[in-house]
């Protein structure tokens, strides 16, 4: 919407500018999700919610304000607040774009990259059917970052294609995986993103592409426990260097331990998704596969299938999806092996068996072997806002304690 309310602030800064800046050409708009959600036994506690009925943990804000600077160049800034971070803003978008052709638009600075069916606007929940989207497939830590990119828009007959490039890196500073821990450090040196996305009349269908060269992620600071496995003594030693100068392990297993403390991981993901939708019935199937190299961060493989229909201004809606983690290394199960054969278990002193199993704990514990189904209705009662409710139940074949049902309810609206 227009605010030639602000015309009186630009007045004032003006003067001191060397072009005057046209007030009607700033847009502002924005998006937002109150959401109230809990988990339906005591001892189930699952995406940071439990049995306490909550509305600030799901629930976000976002102003998003761009304007044209030229005939080809445009500015544009989104402020989100989310509940779960005390509502403190961040920029998730700050950038410059250019139009380079009618076709091909530049981008330079932190912007959003596609990296899924939803990554555009994965927070916009007006846009989607859910109120939290399967967490399978979206709960990668960053959906935006800092670099350059380039989209490309043309047609073939009926068929639209998009083309989106992105060059970009990004740091989080409290980073928490999907399994738990303490918020650390998570830094993602320049990486590559190539998506395509394709319009055939009701047919959406498309594939995104990503390689991070460098990843970096401070397990340390997320488990301070693991200093005994790889704090340094004075002499830069850790615990894995008493063993090798013991005999116990040599210093390849060592070596291989030391993967787990995940500096400079390799990553390639990839992702496909389908969707019809004519209007009243809508269905979508989405897959994405997550490789790293040697680290303490699962292989992640996750799908899922959904489809909905539509009757009047209600939007009734049912989803089946899996998990599968796997660990991306068997440094943990080298470790075991080649202590137990030293020492036969019974003989191995404690601080023997809590550093075996501390190695153990950390490769395992992003494994997970997962189904959750999603039901939910969606009531657009007013032009900008749905109010919606959803039930989720996940149950996990590897970690019993990640299965939760869980009730939400809220209110997804844009501006």
């Amino acid at each position: 919407m227009k605010l030639p309310a602000f015309s009186l602030c630009v007045g004032l800064v003006m003067p001191f500018t060397a072009h005057a800046l046209d007030v009607n050409s700033i847009d502002i708009n924005g998006f937002g999700s109150i959401i109230g959600s809990m988990t339906s036994d005591e001892d189930e506690n699952l995406y940071g919610i439990d049995d306490e009925f909550d509305f600030q943990n799901e629930s976000r804000f976002a102003v998003q304000v761009s304007s044209r600077l030229s005939e080809k160049w445009s500015a544009t800034a989104q402020i989100l607040a989310r509940g779960e971070d005390q509502y403190d803003p961040t920029f998730e978008w700050a950038y410059l774009s250019y139009e380079a052709t009618s076709n091909l638009k530049l981008f330079f600075g932190r912007q959003r990259f596609k990296q899924y069916k939803y990554s555009g606007y994965v927070d916009v929940g007006y846009a989607y059917p859910w109120l939290r989207l399967p967490q399978g497939v979206y709960s990668v830590p960053f959906s935006s970052g800092d670099g350059v990119g380039a989209a490309y828009q043309t047609y073939a007959g009926d068929l639209e294609v998009n083309l989106q490039y992105n060059i970009l890196g990004s740091t989080i500073d409290d980073f928490v995986p999907s399994t738990g821990g303490n918020p650390s450090t998570i830094d993602i040196q320049l990486s590559h993103i190539l998506s395509l996305d394709f319009n055939f009349q009701q047919f959406n269908f498309g594939a995104n592409f990503a390689y991070i060269p460098e990843l970096s992620y401070d397990i340390l600071g997320a488990d301070p426990r693991l200093q005994g496995v790889f704090g340094q003594n004075q002499a830069g030693q850790d615990a894995l260097d008493g063993l090798v100068a013991q005999g116990l392990i040599s210093g390849a297993i060592a070596n291989d331990v030391r993967d787990l403390k995940n500096d400079d991981i390799e990553v390639f993901t990839w992702d496909l998704y389908a969707g019809w939708d004519n209007g009243d019935v809508f269905v979508l199937a989405e897959y994405s596969d997550q490789n790293f190299s040697e680290s303490s961060l699962a292989d992640q493989e996750s799908w899922y299938f959904t489809g909905g229909y539509r009757f009047g201004q209600y939007t009734f809606h049912a989803t089946y999806g899996q998990d599968k983690n796997d660990a991306s290394t068997d440094a943990a199960d080298q470790l075991a092996s080649a202590v137990n054969a030293a020492v036969p278990p019974g003989f191995q002193p404690d601080s023997l068996v809590g550093l075996v199993a501390g190695v153990n704990a950390l490769q395992n514990a992003q494994v997970e072997d997962s189904e959750f189904y999603i039901f939910g209705v969606r009531y657009d009662f007013d032009a900008a806002v749905a109010l919606k409710a959803d039930y989720t139940t996940v149950m996990d074949d590897d970690n019993p304690q990640r299965e939760a049902e869980i009730f939400a309810v809220g209110l997804d609206f844009v501006f």
